[in-house]
């Protein structure tokens, strides 16, 4: 589990649910975002901030010239974004909060990007130290 704040007043934490394999079984967040405007509007912003996690963490990158630095394939297809149907299930609860409304989805990415290593240490031993750490939690 991990928990995050962003600038913004955010408060999130995750939690990253593995199955007997090391695969992500399901990701639970929970999010203090201020006094709420639309709970609808919110989960979804968790959940698309889960999904950003899950890709920036395991999938995502950019094919570059090593020489150059030059981006090399800018097909969406090759950014590596996990695909919906690879996404495992997201539950986001939504904790009671009387300050102002804010953004909590911030904190959201930051504490799944980070459960996210925290379960990558737990299967393979270690947090990785490049990234995106493939093969390592979604099935591809």
């Amino acid at each position: 589990d991990s928990v995050a704040a962003d600038p913004d007043g955010g408060v999130a934490g995750a939690r990253i649910d593995l199955d007997p394999d090391g695969r992500i079984a399901g990701v639970v967040v929970r999010v203090a975002a201020g006094a709420v405007l639309d709970e609808i509007v919110l989960r979804s912003y968790c959940v698309g901030a889960v999904h950003m996690a899950l890709g920036w963490v395991l999938s995502e990158a950019l094919t570059v010239d090593p020489d150059t630095g030059a981006v090399l394939d800018l097909t969406i297809r090759s950014f590596g974004i996990v695909r919906p149907g690879a996404m495992p299930p997201v539950r986001v609860e939504i904790v009671p909060d009387d300050r102002a409304a804010c953004n909590g989805s911030d904190a959201v990415f930051v504490a799944t990007a980070q459960a996210l290593c925290d379960a990558i240490s737990r299967v393979v031993g270690s947090c990785p130290e490049v990234f995106p750490a493939r093969n390592t939690l979604l099935p591809t």
